[in-house]
């Protein structure tokens, strides 16, 4: 790995450097805040109240961090498209498109919800009035809405994108099937436990940071280069043979 990061003088440096940390710093960002905070696991109306109540304080302190989560997202989506590259770029850049609009549609528009959630849990409102609340725009809320729609964008981004990293050969083989893998669980998983979604959501945080920590370990060269300037050299113009008179 070269020596220094986020050198603002040094361009290349710079976006290779801030792409890996952005993968690495932003599924932990959110999976704390899912999980370590205990703030994330909210399954109904009366939930969502009794923690904007009993712990108001860590419940805005988590929704900031999970829209920091999802600024950091920007620059290491635009990353992984730098660096995949050959069969995978397709997949990438639709992954890549998808994702994007799911985190402004989920990751934004959730974090204003729970912030508006927290404002319902101040003393003096009627608890009842705003668990009816609660439960008919965030609980009972249409698959049409922009959160549920934007939650569906980014698991069908993040499962393109874990299979574009997979076929562009790009780091760690393992790395993009396990994404892909890890988002189809989130899905379709029975148990639909705390523990289970845990250990699920940590997977997809190892199989970001393992494309994150690649890019960390790669040289400024290689990230500069162009796309398929290493795969073959380049053509070289042949002159024609000039005709020599008499000859």
């Amino acid at each position: 790995m070269e020596t220094g990061m986020l050198k603002i003088w040094n361009a290349t440096n710079f976006r290779r450097t801030l792409g890996g940390l952005c993968l690495i710093v932003a599924p932990l960002l959110h999976f704390a805040t899912e999980h370590l905070i205990g703030v994330g696991n909210n399954r109904t109306a009366s939930d969502w109240l009794a923690t904007a109540t009993q712990h108001h304080d860590g419940l805005v302190e988590a929704t900031y961090l999970d829209i920091l989560s999802g600024i950091l997202l920007i620059p290491a989506f635009f990353a992984i498209l730098h660096v995949v590259r050959g069969r995978g770029v397709i997949l990438a850049h639709i992954g890549v498109a998808l994702a994007l609009v799911g985190v402004v549609l989920w990751t934004f528009v959730q974090s204003g919800a729970s912030l508006m959630v927290g404002v319902m849990g101040s003393p003096g409102l009627d608890s009842g009035a705003m668990t009816a609340l609660i439960q008919k725009s965030l609980i009972n809320a249409s698959p049409a809405s922009a959160p549920f729609f934007g939650l569906f964008l980014v698991e069908l981004g993040y499962v393109l994108v874990g299979l574009a990293v997979w076929r562009s050969g790009f780091g760690y083989r393992w790395a993009g099937p396990l994404i892909s893998i890890s988002v189809v669980a989130v899905i379709f998983n029975p148990l639909q436990s705390d523990l289970s979604d845990a250990v699920i959501d940590a997977l997809i945080v190892v199989g970001l940071a393992a494309i994150g920590l690649r890019m960390l370990l790669m040289p400024d060269s290689a990230w500069d280069s162009a796309p398929g300037s290493a795969d073959k050299p380049a053509a070289r113009a042949v002159p024609h043979a000039e005709h020599v008179v008499g000859s």
